[in-house]
């Protein structure tokens, strides 16, 4: 059976060819005996005209090309067989014209729907033991395509766990329950990886720090392997012997989602961390020469000039080496977007769902879009005060780095 997996543009990304899509490349390991085909329209593949089953990943953004594409292909290929799978449909069961609506993970139950081509909207079963899983397909071809350098180190992208077990209001959690591999499974795929050429690599679980001694352990064995890594991990999970775990196996950076410098706020959307514990771990990670990112989100619910004071003050006393201040987007799935009348915000329901390309992350650089407003400042001000922010802070920023480096 000839299968053409599909990885659509990514038009909200600054480099979209930065990583490979993980998602499908999980995929594509287990449908490794099918005649198979992996295209990723970033690096300019052009898609089959003859095959006989199509899947298409699909986060929010890229929802109106991939419905343009499916229409193509059932006109050109009226006896395919299209699947639609990924973020989106995930969040929103949306097929967006395709044959299959596949919803959540794809380990356990891909194979049945290719096979018997199962149509609506299909529920895949969580794997709960990923260690039985393959690891994704890397195959070298494909991989070429991508290209992203850590500390002048070819990088790519890694997961070690699935899910977070906290329930802020402005995350899907779809990824619930949390679920670990094992140490060793990470070490054998990360060997695996410097194997293929890498001497780096992005850790994208949720908290990579969630486990003290899985962390303790993984980072034992990963230090065998001479390479370097980056993770994310939270303010209130993260302390100094770990820090010196990290640093000992390779580790140069380590994320931290702040969301916003206000306590109130951040109680306010269900997010149980103390400002202060994530100043503590950014100094603690900045004290260790780790390199530190803080990532905010600016038009929270009860956004206020205030709020925006603190934030800039966190900013001061945390000194992360970079940020990232991104604008609020209300998900569907999202307690906030469900149930809005219950926090200090507005937005429009009807052109989230009926127009997602205006739920673009980021555009090109400095580009945003505001679609949010509070009691205390309108989305005009909220762009602003985004903006105001990072233009003082690249400043400061550039500042922190020639003091360190005296």
């Amino acid at each position: 059976m000839r299968i053409c997996l599909i990885s659509p543009p990514s038009p909200e990304l600054i480099e979209p060819l930065s990583f490979p899509p993980l998602g499908l490349l999980y995929v594509a390991a287990l449908l490794d005996e099918h005649d198979l085909t992996i295209c990723s329209i970033d690096a300019g593949d052009q898609i089959p005209k003859d095959s006989d089953i199509y899947a298409f990943t699909c986060a929010t953004t890229q929802v109106p090309w991939v419905k343009g594409e499916i229409l193509r292909i059932k006109k050109t290929n009226p006896n395919s067989f299209i699947i639609v799978g990924g973020p989106h449909p995930t969040m929103t069961k949306q097929s967006l014209g395709a044959d299959c609506c596949f919803i959540g993970e794809a380990e356990v139950s891909i194979n049945d729907v290719v096979k018997e081509q199962q149509r609506g909207i299909v529920f895949g079963e969580k794997p709960e033991k990923l260690d039985n899983f393959p690891f994704p397909k890397r195959d070298a071809d494909f991989l070429s395509k991508y290209y992203h350098y850590l500390a002048g180190k070819r990088t790519t992208s890694m997961v070690t766990s699935r899910g977070c077990p906290f329930n802020c209001a402005y995350c899907c959690g779809v990824n619930k329950p949390v679920r670990f591999r094992s140490p060793l499974s990470v070490y054998k795929e990360a060997r695996q990886i410097k194997e293929l050429g890498y001497d780096s690599i992005v850790f994208y679980d949720d908290i990579f720090t969630l486990r003290n001694q899985r962390l303790k352990k993984m980072c034992d064995l990963i230090s065998q392997l001479d390479i370097q890594w980056k993770c994310l991990s939270r303010g209130d999970l993260v302390d100094k012997e770990m820090v010196d775990w990290m640093v000992k196996a390779g580790c140069i950076e380590v994320s931290f989602g702040v969301e916003s410098g206000s306590q109130k706020m951040l109680e306010n959307v269900n997010r149980h961390v103390k400002t202060a514990d994530s100043i503590k771990a950014i100094r603690m990670c900045n004290d260790a020469g780790l390199r530190t990112r803080a990532f905010f989100i600016i038009g929270l619910p009860g956004e206020s000039w205030e709020s925006i004071e603190e934030t800039r003050r966190f900013l001061l006393k945390a000194q992360p080496t970079t940020f990232n201040l991104s604008m609020f987007m209300p998900y569907p799935g999202s307690d906030i977007f469900e149930h809005k009348e219950r926090y200090d915000i507005e937005f429009d329901k009807s052109l989230i769902l009926e127009h997602p390309e205006e739920l673009w992350y980021q555009r090109k650089f400095d580009e945003y879009t505001c679609l949010v407003r509070t009691s205390a400042m309108t989305s005009e001000e909220i762009l602003k005060t985004r903006k105001q922010l990072s233009e003082e802070f690249e400043e400061e920023e550039r500042y922190w780095e020639r003091k360190d480096d005296k």
